[in-house]
C-alpha cells in the first residue's frame, strides 16, 4: 500500500514548541479521527505521530494527527503553556495523548505532587472539548535511573507503570501502556533493542512499538497484518505488532480503556 503523506510544520522557536499536522484526503463521507499528541522528544523523535498515522491508514481509518511538543517538556509545562492549551482548544479532537517527562513519574513524590495536578488541568481542558484523554506510559531507561534507586530497565519500568495507573485511576483517563509493551517485548526477545545511543530516547523500532500500542489503545483492535513499511524486518515487525496487541487487548480494564 502506498503511503501518500503530507506534513506541514510550524516551528515556534521562541517557545521551543513544534506543531506538526499530518493530513491526507480520504474517501468522501468517511469520519476523520483527530488525534493530538502532547509531550516532548519522546513523541517527536522518529515522528511517532506519522508512524501511527501510517498504521491507522493502512488499517483503513481516516485520521488526522498533530503534535505540540518541546524538548524535555513536562506535563506541568504544557499545563501552563498558552500554546498547548490553545492547541487543545483549536478544534474538536477525538483523542489527546499526554506524555509526561520520562523521569518525573519515578522521582520521589513527583507522581502525586507534580504529574497528577498537571495531568488534571490538561484533562479538564480535554474533557471540556469533548475529547478522550489517553496517558502515554513511557518506558524505563536502558540502564534504569540509579541516582533514584532504579538499578535497571525493569525496576524503573515497574515504577512508571505504578504511577501512570495511579494517575489514570484518579483522573478517569485511559492508558496506552507503551512501557509495559517494551517490557513484554524484551522478555520475549531479550536481544531486541528499543533505545538509541543515549539509552533514553527510542530508536525507530521503539517508536514503532509505541505507535502500535497507541493504535491498539485507541481502536481496541490489533495492529497485526499491517506489513513492514518501516523495513524493520518482517519477523520483527510482526512480533512487535503482536506484542502491542497482547499487552493492550488482553486486559482493557487494567488500562482503563472503555
Amino acid at each position: 500500500m502506498s503511503f501518500n503523506k503530507k506534513i506541514f510544520q510550524i516551528s515556534l522557536l521562541s517557545f521551543g514548541l513544534l506543531f506538526v499536522a499530518n493530513g491526507q484526503n480520504m474517501a468522501f463521507g468517511e469520519k476523520t479521527i483527530k488525534i493530538l499528541f502532547v509531550g516532548n522528544s519522546y513523541v517527536y523523535m522518529n515522528d511517532l505521530p506519522r508512524i501511527f498515522t501510517d498504521i491507522a491508514r493502512y488499517k483503513g481509518y481516516a485520521v488526522e494527527t498533530a503534535m505540540v511538543t518541546g524538548p524535555g517538556w513536562s506535563l506541568a509545562k504544557h499545563a501552563n503553556s498558552l500554546e498547548t492549551l490553545s492547541k487543545i482548544n483549536s478544534k474538536r479532537w477525538d483523542y489527546v495523548i499526554l506524555q509526561e517527562q520520562s523521569m518525573i513519574p519515578v522521582m520521589k513524590d513527583q507522581c502525586g505532587n507534580r504529574m497528577l495536578p498537571a495531568a488534571r488541568k490538561l484533562i479538564s481542558a480535554i474533557n471540556n472539548k469533548g475529547a478522550t484523554p489517553i496517558l502515554f506510559m513511557t518506558w524505563g531507561r536502558r540502564n534504569g535511573l540509579k541516582e533514584n534507586g532504579f538499578k535497571d530497565f525493569n525496576s524503573m519500568q515497574n515504577e512508571l507503570s505504578v504511577c501512570y495507573l495511579r494517575v489514570a485511576k484518579t483522573l478517569k483517563a485511559a492508558v496506552a501502556p507503551v512501557g509495559d509493551a517494551w517490557q513484554n517485548a524484551k522478555r520475549g526477545a531479550p536481544l531486541l533493542d528499543f533505545w538509541n545511543s543515549d539509552n533514553s530516547h527510542p530508536n525507530l523500532m521503539g517508536s514503532y512499538l509505541a505507535a502500535c500500542v497507541i493504535y491498539a489503545a485507541i481502536f481496541q483492535e490489533s495492529p497485526e497484518g499491517i506489513g513492514d513499511h518501516l523495513n524493520l524486518g518482517k519477523t520483527k515487525a510482526e512480533y512487535l505488532q503482536k506484542t502491542a496487541a497482547e499487552t493492550v487487548l488482553k486486559d482493557l480494564k487494567r488500562w482503563y480503556i472503555k
